[in-house]
């Protein structure tokens, strides 16, 4: 993030057409409190941070997890900085309790002040140390895959219908999703007949 609020995300993923780009963008925006404009998502270069392959919503569970643990560690350092600032609207909050949101650090108690005020404040960014907490940037997923084949007694088999539900719980969209998870069986993923 720079001083001027503008936010980049940069990785080695890519994006095979499965709306990488959009849903990093949207995790960036949500958590960091800016407009969709202010953000530019940048995949695809191997001298970048690596990502795993595509394929399976792979890149958008874990890109986007990444992305939001990376944001929420932006904001601690903002709001760090907003309360330790003496002259600022903010200070003596608690810092836990500020919140990104329209391009400004609004507290509990209806104070806020401008992003990019905020950011004047924050001192040079640091390369992170791999920890635990780095470990644990996997997004928790399911998958559930159905078959049938129309004759299983011949040496050539000839798949009738398959199906791929995924359960990603709240990978992309607002900030704070409702949980959407469902549990997947054959019975909630009816397949259609076929011929």
């Amino acid at each position: 993030m720079t001083p001027q609020g503008a936010v980049r995300v940069q990785t080695a993923a890519h994006d095979i057409g499965t709306g990488a780009y959009t849903a990093i963008a949207q995790t960036a925006a949500g958590k960091l409190g800016v407009a969709l404009d202010r953000v530019t998502v940048e995949l695809g270069d191997s001298t970048l941070p690596p990502a795993p392959v595509a394929g399976g919503s792979n890149t958008t569970a874990s890109m986007c997890n990444v992305v939001a643990n990376a944001c929420e560690q932006i904001r601690e350092r903002i709001a760090a900085a907003a309360v330790r600032a003496n002259d600022g609207p903010l200070a003596g909050n608690d810092a836990a309790e500020l919140k990104l949101a329209d391009g400004t650090v609004r507290g509990p108690n209806g104070a806020w002040e401008p992003l990019q005020s905020a950011l004047r404040r924050v001192g040079p960014a640091r390369e992170p140390a791999r920890s635990a907490r780095a470990r644990r940037m996997s997004h928790p997923q399911s998958a559930r895959r159905f078959g049938s084949t129309r004759d299983s007694r011949v040496p050539n088999l000839f798949t009738a219908r398959v199906l791929h539900a995924y359960g990603m719980g709240g990978a992309t969209g607002p900030a704070d999703p409702p949980s959407n998870r469902a549990a997947l069986s054959p019975e909630s993923a009816r397949m259609p007949r076929g011929r």
